[in-house]
């Protein structure tokens, strides 16, 4: 069949398109059908109403010698069938085809055949006819018993031989025949406790229990009738004192005088299935106990989850039952990386010692994290696709126990620190002021009259500033502490927010004795907006501050202020000494200072006080440092026009 073209598709309609599928499906079916027939264990033969071979499979051309291609087109009589049967097979395909007369079509039946040498041997046969659209064809399985005629031979020939092997054996054996036994040995008479002629006489249906007598019956029955049959079960027999016992089954279809009966073995299990339905009902027990402890089992074979308990299946992951059965352990971690550290970690330690215990963080099916404790223990180390055993218990409050106790010991490292920085401060920053203030009064106290009057003025200068610095240090502290204990209060009102800048910028040039240059610009509407002007100052004086103390005399810095729509962007630059990247994640903390500010004089709130003043606005405080190029400062605050 060609393929089918552009055109061909073009041009196809619905219905042919429907009648090429068709096509395709009957030809699919006919290559199946092909195959199946050629592997067949039996050999498939199909002849016309005329014994014309028109069909040989692989089987038939082992079984009869002839290849295919040499059977085809020959008489099936002259063939395969012996000189003794060909008449009655041609009788038999006229008579079926003038008044359908089934005969031997459709059973089984046992005949002989020859194969290519002439050598006849027993078949089964099994022929049914199949009509077509110009009338007939008849197909046959054939399957070579002779093996098996041979033994039921030998078996009778042999019959008086083995008579004491039957006699003693530990099986029970019977024939049964019509329903009736016709044959027991001694063990069997045992187990029914009956004499040889009770047990011929009973029909032995009337020693299979009651509940059990549709199953062996209908067995039976199959069996006479060369129907497949269950080969092994157990069923129960009742015995003359009325105790019942269980037997275990196996049987097979003979010719017994002639005619069709079955051979049975018969094995007393009574113990055997009473310790099974002991070892069941522990098993039941076991599984009961598994399924209601509080501790998660899984059991993985092949790298598969064969068996989750409850506990595990729903009270941990939180998925349906059997839901995650079959499916790997991924399932319950983050990702595939973290799954694949967790293989990189577990299939050693097993293969080593095989155990493995660890502590995981994993996932419910709605994606919540929780931690785990997990040990294992594999069935067999040296080739765990045997299986392991998995225990989880939830340690998800231990965990946060512990995160806690970290989290507190943190911030009393981090207050520890607190303390040892502001002891720091006190002893170096303050201490300072003191002495030029203690100085200062003992110079007036020794001489204040003999001084002259502009001496004793700068004296007092000098101390006032003294105090200035001291209350700007103790101001900062109280600040950092409201702030801390959210008493620092934000109060946002109409103000002019380039004014406010102005104004802060001139302050810290004076405060520093003008040794430096703050230039101004401003973009777009940043007059009056919603801000606390207080806040606001504390944001830039402090920024300002900074990048004048740690420029070099003379070096601009610039401030730079920019309206947007809801939000004030302040940006301070210097070209000074920078920060070290070491000292960047801590810059924020309370009293800590650069590792690079040498004897500058600070005393590490400034820029805590400005993060802090930032986030009331609701915003945010960013900065790029370069040690020897300077830094720049960028305040980002919500402070929307004011109406």
């Amino acid at each position: 069949m060609r393929p089918m073209t552009r055109a061909d598709a073009e041009a196809a309609t619905p219905a042919t398109l429907a009648l090429d599928a068709a096509r395709r499906a009957l030809e699919d079916m006919s290559r199946r059908a092909r195959l199946m027939i050629d592997t067949a264990n039996d050999a498939v033969i199909t002849i016309d109403p005329a014994s014309i071979i028109i069909d040989w499979n692989r089987t038939a051309e082992r079984m009869f010698g002839w290849r295919r291609d040499e059977a085809v087109g020959q008489m099936l009589t002259d063939l395969i069938v012996p000189p003794q049967h060909r008449e009655s097979h041609h009788r038999g395909l006229k008579r079926f085809l003038s008044d359908r007369t089934q005969g031997i079509l459709n059973r089984r039946v046992e005949t002989t055949a020859l194969d290519r040498t002439g050598r006849e041997f027993d078949i089964e046969l099994s022929v049914w006819p199949v009509e077509t659209g110009s009338g007939f064809t008849f197909s046959a399985f054939i399957r070579d018993i002779s093996e098996r005629r041979q033994a039921e031979a030998a078996l009778r020939e042999s019959e008086e031989k083995y008579r004491l092997v039957v006699e003693n054996a530990y099986e029970g054996i019977v024939v049964s025949q019509d329903g009736m036994l016709k044959y027991a040995n001694p063990r069997a008479l045992e187990l029914t406790r009956r004499t040889l002629a009770q047990a011929m006489s009973t029909p032995f249906i009337e020693m299979v229990h009651p509940d059990d007598r549709a199953r062996v019956y209908g067995n039976y029955l199959r069996r006479i009738k060369g129907e497949t049959v269950e080969p092994f079960y157990k069923f129960r027999v009742v015995d003359t004192a009325g105790e019942t016992k269980w037997l275990q089954i196996s049987a097979v279809g003979i010719e017994w005088q002639g005619r069709p009966a079955t051979l049975n073995f018969l094995t007393d299990v009574t113990e055997q299935v009473a310790l099974e339905a002991s070892a069941a009902q522990t098993l039941a027990l076991r599984e009961a106990i598994l399924e209601t402890t509080a501790v998660g089992i899984m059991f993985i074979q092949a790298g598969r989850i064969k068996w989750i308990n409850d506990a595990l299946e729903r009270g941990m992951l939180g998925f349906d039952d059997g839901e995650i059965v079959g499916r790997t352990g991924e399932v319950a971690f983050a990702d595939h990386a973290d799954w694949t550290r967790f293989l990189h970690e577990c299939i050693p330690a097993l293969e080593r010692t095989g155990t493995y215990s660890s502590d995981w963080r994993v996932k419910r099916k709605d994606g919540s994290p929780w931690w785990c404790h997990m040990s294992a223990k594999a069935l067999k180390p040296s080739d765990l696709g045997a299986g392991t055993i998995w225990f989880f218990i939830d340690i998800s409050a231990r965990k946060r126990a512990e995160e806690e106790v970290h989290r507190a010991l943190g911030r009393e490292r981090e207050l520890s620190e607190l303390k040892t920085r502001f002891v720091s401060l006190t002893s170096h920053e303050f201490r300072t002021p003191l002495a030029t203030i203690l100085s200062s009064i003992e110079l007036i106290d020794d001489f204040g009259s003999k001084l002259p009057d502009a001496e004793r003025a700068e004296l007092i200068k000098i101390i006032k500033g003294a105090i200035k610095r001291m209350t700007g240090m103790i101001d900062q502290v109280m600040l950092i502490g409201r702030a801390e204990s959210d008493k620092l209060e934000f109060r946002p009102e109409p103000a002019d927010a380039c004014e406010i800048a102005q104004s802060v910028a001139r302050e810290a040039e004076q405060a520093l004795g003008r040794r430096n240059t703050v230039r101004f610009a401003s973009r777009g509407d940043c007059g009056r907006r919603l801000v606390d002007a207080k806040l606001l100052a504390h944001v830039l004086g402090n920024l300002l501050s900074n990048a004048i103390k740690y420029s070099p005399e003379g070096s601009p810095v610039e401030l730079d202020v920019e309206g947007r729509e809801a939000m004030l962007v302040m940006k301070v630059a210097d070209h000074g000494i920078g920060i070290p990247a070491e000292d960047h994640a801590r810059l924020f903390e309370s009293f800590h200072r650069a590792r690079n500010v040498g004897n500058v004089e600070g005393t590490g709130l400034g820029l805590t006080i400005v993060k802090q003043c930032a986030e009331l606005h609701g915003g945010r405080i960013e900065f790029e440092s370069t040690p020897g190029r300077g830094s720049t400062f960028t305040a980002y605050l919500l402070a929307p026009p004011a109406p």
